[in-house]
């Protein structure tokens, strides 16, 4: 059974009712309400699944996001682990301002990070705190008007932007915007919207990591040799699967650096996305993954045939066509995350081009729909017996291949 990561984004609009930023809410299932978990426990969930698991940019594009941190986050500067450009620090409003908190708010400010008092209310212990912040929050349904006002009277010489949250109709946003709020959050505008996305084991997080870099043109072998190093099921793979590939006779390869060398950038690729297919297919029926190989098997033959097409390209097509199945996420999303060659790209998003018509022939094969594949035979002056014989050649590949990555 599948687990999955779970956030939601809540979105922050100015007066013009534009959106500007998200506020990150932890979410722990489907029901999108906060569950009763200990403050620590959801900051740490949110920063896991938003920056490093579904991808900030996914959730929140260009946008800063805010996200809350209670005090022992602050002082162990778990905000360090994020760009400060990609973030707001919210100040609970259970914090108390003493000297070590105050301390540490100035240490992330000269980081350039910026702060938002959260449902705030004036109180002079915090007079030393308003040089460093940016954002107010109002809780409007808990702090009355006039609270609201003297507050922002108070504060009126910081340049402090002021936002009131839990907005639920046209008359408190119109009466937040007199008093001096300019940036808004609530029912008003929207609900917390949902994410989720199914969670990776350590060995799936490496090998998609490894999948991403190796397509990166300016990654280096000291790179690579950093993620495979630190993880013992690819290291394995990967020197099965080199010495899988040498001559009998020749002397096994027992180093990473020197398996790296051997393959060369365009194997290693190869490889990177074998495994990367394999360790992500772990959970899945055993038989995605081998049909996933059978079709890259398969493209691969008949590009190297026609040479019509550079059977790499051909191979990661076949290979990658199933990667959402496979993911559990679209195709988009996946591509995104990896520099594939753009003739990969249109074949898996917009099914066109020659790489594109090799993966229909093999999809064709798997569905035996013999009237639609004969018409293609005819339509591209392709040999029917030929390409049943890399469709039987592709199911035995793809079994030594399965061999190799086990």
């Amino acid at each position: 059974m599948t687990d999955f990561s779970y956030l939601a984004r809540q979105a922050i609009l100015n007066e013009d009712q534009d959106v500007v930023a998200y506020e990150l809410l932890y979410r722990n299932s489907a029901n999108n309400v906060f569950p009763m978990v200990p403050e620590n426990e959801a900051t740490s969930k949110v920063i896991e699944h938003s920056f490093f698991h579904m991808g900030i940019e996914q959730v929140a594009g260009a946008c800063p996001c805010f996200v809350n941190f209670p005090r022992q986050a602050l002082l162990d500067m778990i905000p360090c682990l994020i760009s400060p450009q990609q973030i707001v620090i919210e100040l609970l409003e259970n914090l108390e301002p003493n000297v070590q908190l105050l301390e540490t708010v100035e240490q992330l400010h000269t980081k350039g990070y910026l702060f938002a008092l959260d449902d705030f209310l004036y109180s002079e212990q915090w007079e030393p705190f308003f040089k460093f912040i940016s954002f107010v929050k109002f809780d409007i349904q808990i702090s009355s008007t006039q609270e609201i006002s003297d507050t922002i009277e108070h504060l009126q010489s910081y340049p402090i932007q002021f936002l009131a949250e839990k907005v639920e109709d046209y008359t408190q946003f119109e009466q937040m915007k007199l008093l001096g709020c300019t940036l808004f959050q609530g029912y008003f505008f929207c609900r917390p919207q949902m994410f989720r996305k199914p969670q990776l084991s350590s060995s799936q997080v490496s090998a998609l990591a490894l999948l991403a870099e190796v397509y990166r043109s300016d990654t280096s072998p000291a790179k690579l040799h950093s993620i495979i190093s630190k993880d013992l099921s690819i290291s394995y793979k990967l020197l099965k699967y080199v010495n899988t590939l040498i001559y009998s006779n020749a002397k096994p390869v027992s180093s990473f650096s020197q398996a790296i060398s051997f393959l060369g950038q365009q194997k290693l690729q190869r490889f990177a996305s074998l495994v990367a297919m394999a360790s992500a297919a772990q959970d899945k029926p055993r038989e995605l993954f081998s049909m996933a190989l059978v079709r890259a098997n398969f493209c691969e033959s008949m590009a190297k045939a026609s040479k019509k097409a550079d059977p790499d390209h051909a191979f990661l097509t076949g290979l990658f066509s199933l990667m959402p199945t496979i993911l559990d996420q679209d195709m988009s999303v996946i591509l995104s995350e990896i520099g594939v060659a753009n003739e990969v790209n249109d074949a898996l998003m917009t099914r066109r081009g020659t790489l594109a018509l090799y993966l229909s022939l093999i999809i064709d094969l798997e569905k035996a729909s013999w009237p639609t594949l004969q018409t293609k035979s005819v339509r591209f002056g392709l040999d029917e017996k030929v390409i049943s014989e890399y469709y039987f050649n592709a199911l035995s590949d793809a079994q030594f291949q399965h061999a190799c990555l086990r």
